[in-house]
């Protein structure tokens, strides 16, 4: 038996006045996720524990079957572990995320955007390596993740990130998301040099021509030092790989053991990426196969764009895995999750409960199976509801 979980970044949501009242899942077109609900077991479930802040690394960790009863390891951290970078004694890291400061007609300059989907991964590079060389002489160094997000190593001593992400502020003055300024001299001084380069940066320039917003600042935030968690392949007994390709999702499936694939870069197609999660599934007993463009469009908070990004990843994600498994034959599970709700009018992550849809080869010979829908009214009327995620796996694997 093989296991596969398709974690989809940011696809649930709220009802939308954009979409005449509906989320982005009840007004995509999603007949391959229909099916798998109407044949599949659906509900809902809690991926962020109990008064803990919403972010993708905790989610990954708890759909990876992570209890995180006790500390929760700092998104800095886990950035450092999926970029490769290695945390010394002494040091702390940090996600350096790329950010557009605007001006307001109230209040002065503001948070405006936090997703530059047009960025490549020759982009990321080029912008990383013109930021590291920027900060590097006061102990800082810039490493490359994925698109606009990155990370930094910086010694411990100082104080040179925010507690908050960049989505947490966005539209709020710069003022008051900063801390007062005798207290983060050396943090407003690294994004003042981080402002000069990416003003100047080829790629930048690129974007602010062709009408589309680009990267003025960096965010430094959620700091913390090298952590571990327990083994997948202890805990499960079966060994993992994973496809991710963002510094938060490739750093916690590395954390929690997985083997992640190194070929998958963001410049991969989703076409590339279910294709070789389906050749790990000759390998491995279990694959995480996460999608991130269903968050990633631009604008942050645009209902209408998360909805044919919804379309495109029912069309060219779901449809490809489920023909692939069933060609492929024998035993598997399939299982499609939700990471963190994505807010679209409120334009930042909530820790409401998330839909997921459980199916296996059996489902298909269902011949009277009732019409669903994969939404988050339909996943909540099913009355299943997992309270911590990380059961979520013990039912995959061991069932």
């Amino acid at each position: 038996m093989r296991a596969v979980v398709i974690q989809v970044t940011g696809l649930a949501d709220v009802a939308s006045p954009d979409l005449g009242g509906k989320t982005p899942l009840e007004a995509a077109s999603t007949p391959v996720l229909d099916e798998l609900a109407s044949r599949g077991i659906l509900g809902l479930m809690r991926t962020i524990p109990e008064g803990a802040a919403p972010t993708v690394c905790l989610a990954t960790g708890s759909i990876l079957g992570v209890d995180f009863a006790g500390e929760v390891p700092a998104p800095g951290a886990v950035a450092a572990a999926g970029a490769g970078v290695a945390v010394p004694p002494g040091m702390r890291a940090a996600c350096l995320d790329l950010i557009a400061v605007g001006e307001q007609e109230t209040g002065g300059p503001a948070v405006m955007e936090t997703r530059f989907p047009e960025l490549g991964d020759e982009d990321a590079v080029r912008l990383a390596e013109a930021l590291d060389e920027a900060v590097s002489s006061g102990g800082a160094r810039v490493h490359a993740g994925w698109g606009g997000n990155h990370v930094l190593v910086f010694p411990e001593a100082e104080a040179l990130a925010l507690a908050a992400p960049p989505d947490a502020m966005l539209g709020r003055p710069l003022a008051e998301a900063l801390p007062p300024e005798e207290s983060s001299g050396a943090l407003r001084a690294l994004m003042s040099r981080a402002r000069v380069v990416l003003w100047d940066h080829p790629a930048c320039t690129r974007l602010r021509e062709g009408g589309v917003p680009a990267p003025s600042d960096v965010w430094p935030w959620g700091a913390g030092a090298g952590c571990t968690l327990p083994a997948f392949v202890d805990h499960f007994g079966v060994r993992g790989a994973a496809v991710a390709v963002t510094p938060l999702t490739r750093g916690m499936a590395r954390l929690c053991g997985l083997d992640v694939e190194p070929a998958a870069g963001g410049g991969a197609s989703l076409a590339e990426r279910v294709e070789r999660a389906l050749a790990l599934g000759a390998e491995y007993e279990f694959v995480l196969l996460t999608v991130e463009t269903v968050d990633h469009v631009r604008p942050r908070g645009g209902a209408v764009a998360k909805t044919e990004a919804v379309s495109r990843l029912d069309a060219e994600v779901l449809a490809p895995m489920v023909e692939g498994l069933r060609a492929a034959g024998g035993d598997w599970r399939l299982a499609v999750v939700a990471d963190v709700t994505s807010s679209c009018t409120a334009r930042c992550y909530t820790a409401d409960p998330v839909p997921f849809v459980v199916a296996t080869p059996r489902d298909a010979g269902r011949a009277s199976a009732p019409r669903r829908r994969f939404t988050e009214r339909e996943a909540r009327e099913q009355g299943i509801f997992l309270g911590d995620a990380h059961g979520l796996l013990e039912r995959l694997l061991r069932r």
